[in-house]
Formats: structure tokens, C-alpha cells, sequence
């Protein structure tokens, strides 16, 4: 499983900086991935990825929307539990973790946000026991538990691992020594 993240990291190609470095299209089956290297998330049933974005934001519906495309039509599992994603639309980050709780997430993926501070996204994540996603770079050491960035022009995994044990994560150590740490 390692030598096929690396792969992925290593094979992409290089891509344009934007608020988000790596495309969503190529975020997800690395995101995908790492899940999988976090033992806490073994079990049965789907595993339900939350989709935390601002309705009123386009940037936000169109990572939400770049998510949902490239699932559809895969058969995406980690654990041998099928993925699944629950939009979770927000206009505040009070209830978040609530409502993360009552759609069942496993984890979140935090899309790009205008007014709202992704580290109370993140904590509110880590308070619901849920392990935080981004594709912005930022939100990692702003308190989202798992991102993906570039260095050199190719895509890296970041892990603020003060977030990810917040959330209950059992990260291996494999995918943290193959990971960028972004703790503060």
C-alpha cells in the first residue's frame, strides 16, 4: 500500500498553485489512501466521508462538486469498507460537529471557506472523534488533521499530528514518515 502512495506522489504531475495546489480530481485517491493507513477506521458499514462546504461559496460547491465526480463510477474502499460522501453544507462552525455526528462521518473533507476559521472546522472535526481532509495547504497548521499540497511541483501529503490524535487517528508509522508534519 505505501509503494502505491508513493507512486501516486511521485507519478503526478506537476500542477498550477491556486488556493488549492492539487487539483480535488487528484486529492481523493490520495486522501483515499491515507485513510487508509489510519487503523482507528477499520470496522464494517460504509465509511462516510463528510463534505464540509459553503453553499453560498463557488469555489467551495465546485470542490464539493470535483469531489463528488471523481468518486462517481469507482469503486473507492478503504478497509474493505465502500466510501461514501455526505455533503454537510455550513454557514457557521457552530453545530458542526453535531451535525458531522449525526451523518455518520468517519471523516471530513473540509472544503476551501470564505469567513469561517478552518481551524474551528477542524476542531469541531476532532471534538466529533471525525479525522479532518483539506486540499488547502493553510488549514493543516490552522488545525484540518490530513491536507495535500505541492513541494517541488509535485503533490504532498501534510499531517498536523496534534489534530489527527485529536480526532482519535492511528496514523501508521509508515505514512508519517512518507508525510510532510505541519504541527504548530
Amino acid at each position: 500500500m505505501l509503494s502505491a502512495l508513493a507512486v501516486l506522489l511521485l507519478s503526478a504531475a506537476p500542477v498550477d498553485a491556486v488556493d488549492m495546489e492539487v487539483p480535488v480530481g487528484r486529492q481523493v485517491p490520495l486522501l483515499t489512501r491515507v485513510l487508509a493507513f489510519d487503523r482507528s477506521l477499520e470496522g464494517s458499514g460504509p465509511l462516510v466521508v463528510a463534505l464540509v462546504y459553503q453553499e453560498r461559496n463557488r469555489e467551495s460547491r465546485a470542490a464539493r462538486d470535483a469531489f463528488e465526480a471523481a468518486l462517481r463510477g469507482q469503486a473507492l474502499a478503504v478497509h474493505g469498507r465502500p466510501v461514501r460522501v455526505a455533503p454537510v453544507a455550513v454557514t457557521s462552525v457552530s453545530g458542526l460537529a453535531g451535525r458531522l455526528h449525526q451523518a455518520g462521518a468517519d471523516a471530513a473533507y473540509v472544503a476551501p471557506l470564505r469567513g469561517l476559521d478552518a481551524g474551528a472546522v477542524g476542531r469541531a472535526a476532532s471534538g466529533a472523534g471525525v479525522l479532518s481532509l483539506t486540499g488547502v495547504r493553510e488549514y493543516v497548521s490552522g488545525g484540518v488533521a490530513v491536507g495535500v499540497g505541492l513541494r517541488g511541483g509535485r503533490p504532498e501529503i501534510l499531517i498536523n499530528r496534534r489534530a489527527a490524535r485529536a480526532a482519535g487517528a492511528d496514523l501508521s508509522a509508515r505514512l508519517l514518515q512518507l508525510a510532510t508534519t505541519v504541527d504548530r
